[in-house]
């Protein structure tokens, strides 16, 4: 897929300093964007292995060798994690405080939150959606590109921690519907297919990492829906101009990883902001009904040991009581709309996963359902 976002004011937010490269570099080497419209977005320092300024000396390296303003990148001041720690700012909640394992409970070094309130954030889930909420809020991007949902808990935080954020940003503001692609850094790049060397530059593909919820890590996604950017990628990495930039990341030794980022494409996953629920107003006859219009696909109560323990998804699901007969679902929105389609997520958990649906509307019409699939899409063309 071809796809022109000159004139686009793109933000890229991403965990780490390099995974911009990871999930976007070929975009970056290809001509996609104009570079003095791209803003990059690190939700972490990256202190856990190494100095924090080394890699932000790098990152601004980058950046000048791109054309990236300097004021463009814009820092959280986070600490990383990595996947054996225990326990993780998106599973710290206020009034608690996370401390990292360099001793830090707040924000540091050149951030976001400092520069807008001239004091630092601390170390929870609360403090760093808002922190999202405030830097998509106040620049307003065309179009995102970030994270998905992987091994590493710092990816899955950011993935979700985004999800909850823009769901927040856009009830709020029903006039800003961004366009919004989400990728893996793991399974198709960093953890991917070594096939770099192959006679012909392979696009890229999923290689499913140990101990994942499901084959494609979301089991709301299908890998026949991706969108694929093609890139330039020269085969002799002496010229290739991506294997030039990962290089400038030396604190990291991304450099044994070249021969399974480098692919002929760049694959992500679009998610629609035009979601007619966000802003409707819904009756149930029990359950949490906050599930039913939120951006977030699923959730987990725990994100860490991503190497060795799957995640269990128990939260964001909608689920009658078990005692409701009625079961019923009354939706009212804002105003008219042609409708085209509805599409439903179905509790991925096996228990509470309802397998027919009837839908009434206000004009007397019935459509009935059966539903076996994880997404399913309903027509609502009449004729």
């Amino acid at each position: 897929m071809k796809n022109n976002f000159h004139g686009k004011n793109i933000m890229i937010i991403v965990p780490h300093q390099d995974d911009e490269l990871n999930i976007c570099g070929g975009m970056f080497t290809s001509n996609y964007f104009d570079m003095d419209k791209v803003k990059i977005v690190f939700s972490t320092n990256g202190d856990y292995f190494c100095n924090y300024k080394a890699r932000v000396r790098e990152t601004y390296r980058i950046a000048k060798k791109l054309g990236i303003k300097k004021e463009n990148i814009i820092f959280m001041g986070y600490s990383d994690q990595f996947i054996v720690e225990n326990n993780h700012i998106y599973l710290t909640h206020q009034p608690n405080i996370l401390k990292s394992k360099k001793g830090n409970d707040e924000t540091f070094g050149d951030n976001y939150h400092f520069s807008k309130y001239n004091k630092q954030s601390k170390f929870n889930h609360e403090n760093f959606v808002n922190d999202l909420i405030d830097i998509i809020s106040d620049n307003r991007p065309d179009v995102i590109f970030t994270i998905d949902f992987d091994s590493h808990p710092d990816h899955r935080a950011l993935s979700l921690s985004f999800e909850e954020s823009i769901g927040i940003i856009l009830k709020k503001d029903m006039n800003f519907k961004p366009v919004i692609y989400k990728a893996f850094a793991y399974p198709t790049y960093y953890k991917g297919i070594k096939d770099f060397n192959n006679k012909v530059l392979e696009n890229t593909k999923f290689l499913t990492e140990p101990h994942s919820l499901c084959e494609m890590q979301n089991p709301y996604y299908d890998w026949n829906e991706r969108i694929s950017f093609k890139v330039k990628n020269n085969r002799l990495l002496l010229f290739n101009k991506t294997y030039k930039l990962f290089r400038i990341y030396r604190s990291q030794l991304i450099i044994k990883k070249i021969y399974s980022i480098i692919n002929n494409d760049l694959v992500f996953f679009k998610r629609r902001t035009d979601n007619l629920l966000l802003n409707s107003s819904i009756e149930v006859s029990s359950g949490n009904k906050e599930y039913l219009n939120d951006f977030m696909l699923f959730d987990v109560s725990s994100i860490t040991k991503g190497d060795t323990k799957k995640p269990e998804l128990n939260n964001s699901y909608f689920i009658f009581d078990s005692k409701d007969k009625k079961r019923e679902i009354k939706i009212k929105l804002d105003k008219k709309h042609d409708i085209k389609e509805m599409v439903l997520y179905r509790n991925f958990d096996k228990s509470n996963k309802p397998y027919e649906i009837e839908l009434l509307f206000d004009d007397n019409t019935v459509i009935k359902k059966k539903l076996f699939d994880n997404k399913s899409i309903i027509k609502l063309d009449k004729n």
